[in-house]
C-alpha cells in the first residue's frame, strides 16, 4: 500500500514516461490522494509552481516540459465542462490533463490513461493505471 510519498512518486513516473499529451481520468473517493498524484505529475514535468486544488477555481493551469491543466469538476456537470470550453483542453493530445472525479463525464478522449486511487487505510493508498491506449513509455 502507497503513503503520499509513494503516490507522489507514482505520478512522476507516469509524467515522465508519457509519450505525448494526455487526459488523465482521475477517480478516487473524496481525501484518496487525487491532488498528491497531480503533484506528482507537476515534478514530472518540471512544474515548479505549487499545486493547489482547483476545487473552487474547477481547473489551474501550470508550465514545466508540458502544459499541464488541473481540473476538479466535483461541482459541474459534463455540461459546464463544454460551456466554459474545457473540452478544448479535454481533446488536446499536445497537453496533460489531469481531471478529478473524472467519473462525472460521460465520454473521454481517445488519449485517456485512467487512474483510480483507492484509501486503504488511514494513510494509506492503492493506485491502479488502466493504459489500455499505450499512452505510456515503459516505467522504470
Amino acid at each position: 500500500m502507497l503513503g503520499e510519498s509513494e503516490t507522489l512518486a507514482v505520478g512522476k513516473k507516469i509524467a515522465q514516461a508519457l509519450k505525448n499529451g494526455a487526459f488523465i481520468a482521475l477517480s478516487g473517493d473524496l481525501g484518496a490522494g487525487k491532488t498528491v498524484f497531480v503533484k506528482g505529475l507537476a515534478e514530472g514535468l518540471d512544474i515548479k509552481e505549487r499545486i493547489l486544488s482547483p476545487t473552487y477555481t474547477v481547473m489551474c493551469q501550470y508550465f514545466g516540459k508540458k502544459e499541464l491543466c488541473h481540473f476538479d469538476i466535483y461541482r459541474v456537470s459534463e455540461e459546464d465542462c463544454i460551456n466554459m470550453g474545457f473540452d478544448d483542453f479535454f481533446y488536446d493530445d499536445t497537453v496533460v490533463c489531469a481531471v478529478e472525479w473524472s467519473e462525472r463525464l460521460s465520454e473521454f478522449p481517445p488519449h485517456t490513461l485512467r487512474v483510480d486511487i483507492k484509501k486503504t487505510g488511514e494513510d494509506t493508498r492503492q493506485i491502479t493505471v488502466d493504459d489500455e491506449k499505450g499512452l505510456l513509455k515503459e516505467i522504470k
